[in-house]
């Protein structure tokens, strides 16, 4: 009786060790979908990057803007020897080396004429561009674009100047000077968009401003990749290149009018590189209103936009703060900088850009 008694007991034991493993198994498997699902929800990063290869007084006060803004923005290619060119393939290489996802987001800006206006600013352009647009190339959808359900997961800052130096690299024209055939390229672009019967991706916006600038872009990662292969092959057919802008230009409007006498991998998906002419993300603030773009940028000459930018700057709330108290560039902490080849060096502020703050040097460009 003990010996069967013994034995119940143990059969009993092992009967609720099962339970409560079988118990410990559904538990197991909840917290995995769980954890499957927070990570495939999860927010996708963003990256601010700039290209500077060496300190100028112009990205110091960029760096300015961004931290009493608290925007982080990151800075790389420091030491190298500068091109236009070059800088797409650097951006790519840093995001590679980070481990970018395809849903994460790109912003890449002018290391030296762009400050940052507003932190709100910032962060309702980033929240509108995540919620807008297709965080992977499967749920891309060129018609859901030209129906504006959703944007382009590339978007470009926009110009009133039409500036592509190097066209005729890849077309002709009878346009001898550049900016007459910059014009000829876009109104190309229009025609060919009605003569395909195409809803226009390529647009004469009310603030006067229809053309490309390469001053600022915000991208999904994965729509990012896509163009900069495309840019890649297209620098491959010429030693000439120096200016990025001549090819930027092909790309979104061989893009929108679906160019097949190029090749194919010179043309992306139509709908898939647009145009900010809502100045949600940046601006070129030539009637002195900068609206909700996070990023103000003063191209050209610092001469031409001294006095404009001053008025502008003095009414943000980040110069604001700054002169509401005593300021000490020591309060700035340190910057992340990436030399070429990757390797990450972080500075003080206070040591590459010194009194950067001071009012007579904080609307002048000029090396340190």
């Amino acid at each position: 009786m003990k010996f069967g008694t013994s034995r119940a007991l143990i059969l009993l034991l092992l009967s609720h060790l099962v339970c409560v493993r079988a118990l410990f198994l559904q538990d197991e498997e909840v917290n995995n979908i769980t954890n499957v699902t927070h990570n495939s929800t999860k927010k996708p990063r963003v990256f601010v990057v700039v290209v500077q290869t060496h300190a100028t007084q112009g990205w110091c006060r960029l760096i300015l803007s961004a931290k009493l803004s608290n925007v982080e923005i990151v800075t790389i290619a420091m030491g190298g020897l500068y091109s236009h060119v070059k800088r797409p393939r650097w951006v790519m290489e840093f995001l590679e080396k980070q481990n970018a996802s395809d849903e994460d987001i790109l912003i890449h800006l002018d290391g030296s004429d762009i400050i940052v206006s507003d932190r709100e600013k910032y962060e309702n352009a980033v929240e509108h561009f995540m919620q807008n647009t297709a965080e992977n190339e499967e749920k891309f959808s060129g018609e859901d674009t030209v129906k504006e359900k959703h944007i382009s997961p590339i978007m470009f800052m926009t110009t009133s100047e039409c500036y592509a130096p190097q066209l005729d690299l890849l077309m002709n024209s009878d346009h001898k000077e550049h900016v007459q055939r910059c014009y000829w390229f876009f109104n190309v672009g229009y025609r060919k968009e009605e003569d395909k019967k195409l809803p226009h991706l390529l647009k004469s916006p009310p603030s006067g401003k229809p053309y490309l600038s390469g001053g600022g872009l915000i991208a999904r990662v994965w729509a990012f990749k896509k163009f900069e292969y495309a840019f890649g092959e297209l620098l491959k057919g010429s030693e000439e290149w120096w200016s990025e802008q001549s090819i930027y230009k092909p790309l979104l409007i061989w893009s929108a009018i679906q160019e097949e006498a190029v090749g194919q991998r010179f043309v992306l998906k139509r709908g898939m590189v647009g145009l900010d002419y809502e100045e949600r993300f940046f601006t070129i603030p030539s009637s002195g209103v900068i609206g909700e773009a996070p990023f103000i940028h003063f191209p050209g000459q610092p001469i031409a936009w001294e006095e404009k930018a001053r008025l502008i700057v003095k009414n943000l709330s980040w110069y604001k703060e700054l002169k509401g108290r005593e300021f000490n560039s020591k309060d700035m902490g340190k910057i992340e900088t990436y030399v070429v080849g990757g390797e990450k060096w972080e500075f003080r502020y206070e040591r590459i850009c010194g009194d950067a703050a001071k009012e007579n040097d904080l609307f002048k460009a000029k090396k340190l």
